[in-house]
């Protein structure tokens, strides 16, 4: 029981840390309208090792609202020892991309900012999490892409809407598990998209 208290005390106090740094660092506004092209709303997620300030990133997705645009990446060259018992055991199995989408941190980098740029016009970030735009905006790099807009979606306020979450839920019952990027921001993308049904 000590054991399990010490556990989840350590995790709060990594997330707190985290939350400190994201204040005091952050740079990305979080809105949540949006404004301009809807179809342009970039779905973001990301997997990573663990939750704690060491986090690494494994993979990352993006699919824009109107399904045409879709990205996806993953890391072959991270430790597998830096990998919390979660992600080995949820994460991990899931990821089995082969080569080019498979790859190196360059490898990632690369394909990312070549898709980015390759968008037909300006992108906005929607996410449901702040980890997701911190992990993106590190391996991006400098500077930031002119196609993607320095703020995003707060889809956080959104996730708890029951037609949003249901709709969400609805998607990764279908045969695409939690937990595997791709997947995850095609369960935001669907649970957005019924969202805006339902408001018109």
């Amino acid at each position: 029981m000590r054991k399990l208290m010490r556990f989840w005390i350590g995790r709060v106090f990594r997330i707190l840390d985290l939350t400190i740094i994201r204040t005091i660092y952050g740079r990305h506004d979080r809105k949540m309208a949006f404004e301009g092209d809807e179809s342009m709303i970039l779905f973001l997620d990301t997997e990573f090792t663990d939750i704690s300030p060491e986090m690494v990133l494994l993979s990352v997705a993006m699919v824009s609202a109107d399904g045409r645009h879709e990205f996806y990446g993953e890391r072959n060259d991270v430790p597998l020892r830096i990998c919390s018992r979660f992600v080995r055991e949820a994460v991990l199995p899931l990821m089995t991309a082969q080569p080019p989408i498979s790859g190196d941190f360059a490898n990632l980098r690369t394909r990312l900012r070549a898709f980015i740029e390759g968008l037909p016009e300006q992108g906005q970030l929607a996410c449901d999490s702040f980890y997701d735009i911190d992990l993106l905006t590190w391996v991006i790099g400098e500077p930031w892409p002119k196609k993607l807009a320095p703020n995003r979606l707060d889809l956080n306020q959104w996730t708890s809407i029951p037609v949003f979450a249901n709709a969400q839920a609805l998607y990764h019952e279908s045969g695409h598990p939690y937990h595997h990027a791709l997947n995850d921001v095609h369960g935001l993308r669907a649970g957005y998209l019924a969202w805006l049904k339902n408001a018109s």
